[in-house]
């Protein structure tokens, strides 16, 4: 759990909770992150992959008392998202390979396969229509992408061309 702490325009103070920082934060008000717990613990030097701006992260890592400089500050909009760069928390989901005979990743929850006929439609996978016997009434091209439902994270996306 995620306690992000800040300061409105009114210069008082507010926190917002997540379990993950992997999923997109919604801004609730115009904002200056300056603070960040995980559990109990302050994160004086926060990951590389949230994006925090470099004055946040300089209110963060300093004992920074002079709260008349944020109103010079460049605030954070209302309804926009504080966004990850990269995986912060978990396991990157990738899909490593999709064949005849199955649909292979490394992911430490349960996902679902998702396929789409033309890269842009995604819908859960029906389970063994790509591994019974060649299937003349399967597509001849799918593509496949796993989501992680908790995080709402999707995978890359790989083609899978049925073997003639």
């Amino acid at each position: 759990m995620y306690t992000l702490y800040y300061l409105n325009r009114n210069l008082q103070l507010g926190a917002i909770k997540t379990d993950s920082l992997d999923v997109p934060v919604l801004i609730p008000e115009d904002l200056v992150f300056c603070n960040l717990r995980k559990d109990i613990n302050f994160i004086k030097e926060p990951h590389k992959c949230i994006d925090f701006t470099d004055f946040e992260r300089l209110l963060m890592m300093s004992e920074f008392n002079d709260v008349a400089l944020i109103k010079d500050g460049d605030y954070r909009k209302q309804n926009s998202y504080l966004i990850r760069l990269c995986p912060i928390d978990g396991t990157p989901l990738i899909l490593d390979s999709v064949t005849f005979a199955s649909i292979n990743w490394n992911y430490p929850t349960i996902v679902d396969v998702e396929e789409s006929v033309d890269n842009v439609t995604f819908t859960v996978y029906e389970a063994d229509l790509i591994n019974t016997a060649i299937n003349d009434n399967y597509r001849a091209k799918t593509w496949f992408r796993l989501h992680d439902k908790v995080l709402n994270i999707y995978s890359n996306v790989i083609e899978y061309t049925r073997p003639e």
